[in-house]
């Protein structure tokens, strides 16, 4: 004969069903052979950014201004494009008579100090992507942190039992990039580095 708790637990076993809805994806891939070419343009437009402004010895980030017009990078939009678009389509979008552009093209350089708070994008952007040319390892390597986007959980949120695993209860994960590392997100999925 069955215990009371014997049967609980085999009513869980046998009845609980799990549906996992609103996901945020984040998507990695490796893309060594965009490195030397856009290293090329990239430093050339932080150096021209550097003649013309001092570097901040607080927060010593410099951004480039667009780069949508550099034809040497364009083999590494066009990458970018396609995957955007087969991104989105994946995750059941109508994309068949849909083109996507780009609101933004441009290099950051951090020193030090210096990161980027936890943001997302608006005013229409649909995907924001990130490719790493550099990743120094000393004193420690640089993180690249997605946040939990729901502001209901953020709200009601409990303690984790192991912030160093990824689990349900996480509030933010993050990435250690490579040279080379590609990744691209949602544009409303609030991320910092």
């Amino acid at each position: 004969m069955e215990t009371e708790e014997q049967t609980t637990e085999a009513a869980l076993e046998t009845t609980l069903q799990s549906f996992l809805y609103f996901p945020a994806a984040v998507y990695v891939d490796s893309k060594p052979e965009f490195l030397d070419v856009a290293r090329e343009v990239v430093y050339r437009h932080i150096d021209k950014v550097h003649e013309e402004q001092p570097l901040n010895d607080v927060h010593p980030v410099t951004m480039t201004g667009l780069l949508m017009d550099e034809p040497d990078l364009e083999p590494l939009r066009e990458f970018i494009g396609k995957t955007g678009w087969s991104i989105l389509a994946g995750q059941g979008y109508a994309m068949e008579n849909i083109s996507l552009t780009f609101s933004e093209f441009r290099a950051q350089q951090h020193r030090k100090t210096s990161s980027m708070e936890a943001h997302p994008h608006g005013h229409g952007v649909q995907l924001a992507g990130f490719y790493f040319l550099d990743v120094p390892s000393d004193p420690a390597p640089p993180r690249a942190i997605f946040h939990d986007p729901r502001p209901g959980k953020v709200m009601v949120d409990m303690p984790e039992q192991d912030r160093n695993m990824a689990t349900y209860a996480s509030s933010m994960i993050n990435f250690v990039p490579e040279e080379g590392t590609v990744m691209f997100t949602n544009a409303w999925l609030p991320h910092a580095f």
